[in-house]
């Protein structure tokens, strides 16, 4: 059996204690305190403690007055004075334990605030944790503490308290020979007397430490470390974040997320952050459209394998390819299928829009990676790692031998010509160089060298060889969203799919009767969504939307986290009740206390281009209740039954995440609905008891201006349009417009919501249009409120909406085209800033809340120009936009009627 070191051994019990044998400085003689007859002094007594019991054999001594005192504590632990002493110390031996002044000794005098007052007990860490030590050594029963004759008896037992910041520290996993475990509350370890001794905090590797180096501290560990992740050097730092300040035992039970998180959490935000905004799909469904680069891995957005692959390879669970079979070889390239496994990344993308350069490749098994277009030059350092330079102007040659001088056109691209079928490549990084100063995680630094010696130098590359799965934002990606109070995910996350005949790849197609509705109203099941060990997020037009599912929601709730911002997570059409409640439990848990989950089921469902519209209003249908009811006043069954479905789906989520979250103070639940309609609304919060479980009514305040005055049926016939085709209201319409003045004009076109006749108010599209249909949505919120249970007015989208009408046919292919290139030059414009001042003001004047702006860096395209940037390299004032925002954030000051204090 293992030997094991005493824990009890060497207390003495209280033998030798003598006048002379006390130490401790004073000049009494006595073994207790001695007072002369004829002194007139009163003499007074304090009980001295330690773990909130009597300490016998402590040494104590007061002066400063005309009589000295010394003695040594008995089992009752007093420690007497006289009145006129100024100095009360207290001694373990010849050790002092701490001072006190006579006038400010408490009774109890505790050992643990005399130790609090010295500064030598630092220094000491014997002394320093004598509680523990004396609570390890002589357990929590006995009715008194015995102090020993000094304190070198205790060290032995000090020698097994592992310790950070000089406190014991819980939670450490240990191994010692065939002895292992994990340090108690009191720091306490267990070492087989002829092993080392070595430890783990969520898995990384301390030590090992031999007898004669011990006591030992994660200080010391960690500095002793010759491990190159910066999770290692950093550790006492990042468990020291991660407990209370005022923690007396600290504990370093947490997980590698934990660590990973705290280490890239930055120092400091910017204040009076007070609006939001939309996060964008990982992967755009066009290879032409740019979008942010979420993480310093840019392999998570490449394209998924399938969609370029050899049609003949089968994939794993998480989507990677296990092997290339031999009829591969047989491709058919010339129709773009590859003969190998194929992906790209970056296609179409800028210099300016990602981190040029060398980046790291690491996968887990065996086979063989090639790489070309941005990046020819791969390098095989040794198995499972590459090096590779990424640049948007490479000549490489293409698969014919050929350069091509632009290969962003290409993107870069990535072949696994050889798979080991035994251990198939998997888990592939491909990790920008540099990494991030500790502390300032928006800004990526080269080396080591650009942080000051104060802050820590966190290598990208380190990070990911340790965790596959570490969540690493991008710093330029970090340095855009740290500036808005709330994100919503709904389309990082793919929440809102498309409705199944506008998909290249129909999951419906063919289908017919109940097939048909089956295939529609398929639900979503937990295992169905995208995790972090899913190969790559997202996917193109090629990629069916039932697999296209955007970034997990751990990467939400990461991002919420780290950015002290408030997350708004839109729940998908089909989820089922288990996936709602684990999607709340999952809330509950990670996300941090002071923050506010805003939830909304689906997005839009008005709106059919979308998936969730159609399936709303078949479950309507379904619905026996529901479908009996009466249409709503001047709707038709299709409105009626959509609309009540979703607020009772809505209202059954709700009281999920109410039964989860318990406290509804931190949520925000929230009901879509629209801009133009606030009879909408009032039909929303009307039902049941939706008023009762909603905390706000969101709509998407868009500006643009009159599309053309007239249209074509479903039959082909042309009409005029009700509210633009008046040429007195409505002087021009976009489709007239002929310089980038006149987009102005349009988009500044009059209206007056006090006239009855369409025909007659104006355009209603226009900014002011946007701005007086604010009013009537806050009206009907305000009719339902409470002093209790206020409701308010969100915008979960809003900004300018200059998009071209493709499927217009009265307007022609040329001017279509000549009309995306004002549009786009418009949101280049300073004006268009000046035209989201004014829409800012007007939301905030009409008295509605939290504005969310759609959306996300995104490079301008044939379907719109909604971004705030056109990427992430863009600067403020090459953004108009974007500036406008800002800028308009910046000037409040935090004042903003959600919540801002009176008189603000």
């Amino acid at each position: 059996m293992a030997k094991l070191i005493n824990h009890g051994l060497l207390l003495f019990a209280m033998l030798f204690l003598t006048a002379c044998g006390g130490g401790g400085g004073g000049s009494g003689s006595s073994s207790n305190s001695s007072t002369p007859v004829d002194s007139g002094l009163a003499l007074e007594s304090s009980v001295l403690t330690v773990n909130g019991k009597p300490v016998s054999g402590a040494t104590f001594t007061s002066y400063g007055g005309a009589t000295d005192t010394t003695g040594v504590t008995t089992s009752n632990g007093e420690v007497e004075y006289y009145e006129d002493s100024t100095t009360v110390a207290v001694y373990i031996g010849d050790v002092l334990i701490g001072t006190v002044a006579s006038d400010a000794v408490t009774d109890p005098l505790t050992i643990e605030s005399l130790l609090a007052s010295n500064s030598a007990a630092a220094n000491n860490s014997t002394l320093q944790n004598l509680p523990t030590i004396l609570l390890e050594d002589q357990g929590s029963t006995v009715s008194s503490y015995a102090l020993p004759a000094n304190l070198a008896a205790l060290d032995p037992v000090a020698s097994t308290i592992l310790t950070l910041n000089g406190k014991p520290v819980s939670g450490v996993d240990y191994v010692s020979g065939d002895t292992s475990g994990t340090t108690s509350q009191n720091g306490v370890f267990e070492q087989e007397s002829d092993h080392s001794i070595s430890f783990q905090v969520a898995g990384l590797e301390l030590g090992p430490v031999d007898t004669d180096q011990l006591p030992t501290s994660i200080e010391a560990l960690s500095a002793a470390s010759e491990s190159s992740n910066p999770l290692i050097t950093n550790l006492p730092a990042l468990l020291t974040d991660l407990n209370a300040a005022d923690a007396s035992n600290p504990i370093a039970g947490f997980r590698l997320y934990n660590l990973e998180q705290a280490l890239l959490k930055p120092s400091s935000l910017p204040a009076n952050r007070v609006l939001g905004v939309n996060l964008e799909t990982p992967q755009a469904e066009a290879d032409h459209i740019n979008q942010p680069l979420i993480t310093a891995d840019i392999f998570r957005v490449a394209r998924p394998f399938v969609e370029g692959s050899c049609n003949d390879i089968i994939y794993d669970a998480n989507g990677w390819p296990t092997s290339i079979p031999d009829a591969c070889a047989n491709a058919d390239t010339a129709n773009g299928e590859s003969k190998y496994a194929f992906t790209r990344i970056l296609q179409f993308a800028l210099g300016l829009s990602f981190p040029e350069g060398a980046y790291t490749v690491f996968y887990d098994g065996k086979g063989q990676i090639n790489f070309s277009g941005m990046g020819c030059n791969g390098t095989r350092l040794e198995e499972g790692h590459y090096t590779v330079d990424v640049k948007a102007a490479n000549a490489c040659p293409d698969d014919s031998g050929k350069v091509q001088n632009i290969n962003n056109i290409r993107g870069l691209e990535i072949s696994i010509t050889a798979i080991d079928a035994t251990d198939p490549i998997r888990n592939i990084r491909i990790v920008m160089s540099g990494g991030i100063c500790k502390g300032n995680p928006f800004e990526r630094v080269t080396t080591e060298d650009s942080c000051s010696s104060e802050t820590s130098f966190i290598e990208f590359a380190e990070l990911y060889k340790n965790n596959d799965n570490v969540i690493v934002f991008n710093p330029e990606f970090l340095n855009f969203y740290k500036d808005f109070r709330v994100l919503r995910f709904m389309n990082s996350m793919e929440a809102s799919p498309r409705r199944p005949e506008s998909q290249t790849l129909n999951p419906c197609l063919g289908l017919s009767g109940t097939d048909y509705e089956a295939c529609l109203l398929q639900s979503f099941e937990w295992q169905d969504r995208p995790t972090l060990d899913t190969a790559q997020w997202g996917g193109s037009y090629k990629t069916s939307v039932l697999k296209r599912l955007g970034m997990p929601i751990e990467v939400g709730i990461a991002l919420a986290n780290q950015l002290d911002a408030h997350p708004w997570f839109n729940i998908r059409h089909n989820a089922t009740d288990d996936f709602v409640t684990r999607y709340a439990e999952l809330l509950n848990d990670e996300l941090n206390d002071n923050l506010i989950a805003h939830v909304e089921y689906s997005n839009e469902v008005w709106n059919a281009g979308f998936w969730g519209h159609h399936y709303v209003m078949q479950k309507g249908y379904n619905d026996t209740e529901i479908s009996a009811m009466d249409n709503f006043p001047f709707r038709n069954s299709d409105f009626s039954v959509r609309t009540r479905y979703y607020a009772k789906r809505s209202i059954q989520i709700f009281k999920i995440f109410e039964g989860v979250f318990a406290n509804n103070s931190r949520l925000k639940r929230i009901m879509g609905g629209q801009h133009k309609f606030a009879a909408l609304a009032d039909n929303l919060l009307g039902f049941e008891d939706a008023k009762d479980h909603t905390d706000a009514i969101a709509i998407a305040p868009y500006f643009h201006g009159c599309w053309n005055r007239q249209a074509v049926n479903g039959s082909g016939e042309t009409y005029d349009h009700p509210s633009c085709s008046n040429t007195e209201t409505v002087a021009k319409t976009m489709s007239e417009v002929t310089s980038l003045e006149q987009v102005f004009d349009v988009m500044n076109g009059v209206y007056d919501d006090s006239i009855s006749d369409a025909s007659l108010r104006g355009d209603p599209d226009s900014v002011e249009a946007t701005i007086k249909l604010i009013a009537p949505q806050v009206a009907v919120t305000d009719s339902y409120s409470t002093d209790e249970h206020p409701i308010d007015l969100y915008a979960y989208e809003g900004g300018q909406h200059l998009t071209v009408n493709w499927g217009d046919t009265l307007v022609s292919t040329a001017r279509k085209n000549s009309l995306l290139d004002f549009f786009q030059a418009a949101n280049r414009d300073d004006r268009m800033g000046e035209y989201y001042t004014r829409l800012m003001e007007g939301w905030k004047e009409a008295g509605a809340k939290q504005f969310v702006l759609f959306t996300s860096p995104q490079s301008f395209n044939r379907y719109g120009s909604f971004g705030l940037k056109e990427h992430l390299g863009m600067t403020r004032t090459e953004s108009p936009k974007y500036d406008a925002v800002l800028t308009f954030q910046e000037a409040l000051l935090g004042c903003w009627p959600e919540f801002s204090e009176a008189g603000c």
